[in-house]
């Protein structure tokens, strides 16, 4: 029984990782397409000025 749980633990531990490194990568590919759109409209800001 003890067993059944510790790998239950660990499955969800392997899951829960997972989902972190997954809403890593999803916040570092979403902060790169913010940061595009940032430099964009900065360059039109300084080239309509």
């Amino acid at each position: 029984m003890a067993w059944l749980s510790f790998k239950t633990t660990l499955l969800f531990y392997m899951v829960g990782v997972k989902q972190k490194e997954f809403l890593n990568s999803v916040f570092i590919e979403y902060s790169k397409i913010l940061f595009l759109i940032f430099k964009k409209l900065v360059f039109k800001i300084l080239f309509l000025w």
